[in-house]
């Protein structure tokens, strides 16, 4: 446990110096398939924090089709199945005077965006072909 907190602040502070260069980053604040797929697992506040610290904007992703077409089954690690990924690039939210007491609601702003968009578009709309 320890060297995974070592670990996470020593890859916190690498990003810091990557959005400090101007590189953008992707960050799946999940850090996780989770058991539930295609719902979504909890949000790690790490990626929230940093944009806050860094002052810079946050564009949720939503992945419409990735767990349909990369599945996490038991006993089948990297399975993959033929298709097409949609994806929604959401508008970005900004953080500029944002604290990082702001940081859970932020995280809790993109986690109901992106839940509420896999609700209304996140059918798979090819699963039955690939249950054949």
């Amino acid at each position: 446990m320890i060297g995974s907190i070592k670990d996470s602040h020593k890859a916190y502070k690498e990003r810091e110096k990557d959005l400090q260069k101007g590189i953008s980053l992707a960050i799946f604040p999940e850090a996780t398939i989770p058991d539930c797929s295609p719902e979504l697992g909890p949000f790690k506040n790490g990626a929230f924090k940093l944009a806050i610290e860094m002052q810079v904007p946050i564009v949720p992703i939503t992945f419409l089709d990735n767990w349909c077409i990369f599945p996490d089954r038991k006993g089948q690690k990297f399975l993959l199945r033929p298709g097409l990924s949609r994806i929604i690039v959401h508008p970005s939210i900004p953080t500029a005077g944002l604290t990082e007491n702001d940081a859970n609601a932020l995280r809790d702003q993109v986690k109901d965006l992106i839940f509420g968009t896999l609700e209304n578009e996140g059918s798979c709309p090819f699963s039955k072909k690939l249950k054949a």
